[in-house]
């Protein structure tokens, strides 16, 4: 049901703004829902638009059960902060050390194959996509040792908590949006 979305590396970085498009559903006919969409970047053809949260998806996870998806939504908010927070703490300490050491390197890569996993289940694809592109870079850099890896780590972290938060917003009205979108 839920596809691993990791061919996406300059997407997930892209904040973009909210606008109304169709629910991502392939019945055409569908109502619109209000979802935030990732800017195209650069190789339109090579990255598709990911939905800030696809809700036809979400609540095929839940049964359209909304009560239940907005629990696991709060729990998992409060999930992904704590990894962010530990990711933030070990690319602090890398750019004190001025390296990044294959030890912190496992923890960021483990935190965002977390959140990779739980975004991925909750449909939340741009946080999904973007943990994914910080774990596979994680794991690169592991091997390749890179000169800029604490800034990199940064730069990919931060990215991953700009997401974090709007995904927060998102979900201060996930109730009407869920209730107001169709059942699958």
């Amino acid at each position: 049901m839920k596809r691993d979305r990791e061919g996406d590396d300059a997407l997930a970085a892209q904040a973009a703004p909210s606008k109304t498009a169709a629910n991502g559903d392939d019945d055409a006919a569908a109502p619109a829902t209000t979802t935030t969409e990732a800017a195209p970047a650069a190789d339109a053809e090579a990255t598709p638009a990911h939905k800030l949260v696809n809700l036809s998806d979400l609540l095929e996870v839940v049964d359209n059960d909304v009560d239940f998806a907005l629990e696991l939504i709060t729990e998992s908010l409060g999930e992904f902060a704590g990894h962010v927070t530990s990711m933030r703490g070990e690319c602090a300490a890398a750019a004190t050390a001025a390296e990044l050491t294959s030890a912190a390197l496992v923890k960021l890569r483990n935190a965002a194959h977390s959140v990779k996993g739980v975004a991925g289940n909750l449909a939340f694809e741009r946080l999904q996509a973007s943990a994914a592109d910080l774990e596979r870079w994680a794991r690169a850099a592991a091997e390749d040792s890179p000169d800029d890896a604490a800034e990199t780590a940064t730069t990919k972290v931060d990215a991953l908590g700009a997401l974090l938060d709007e995904v927060k917003t998102w979900a201060g009205g996930a109730r009407e949006a869920l209730e107001a979108h169709p059942p699958s």
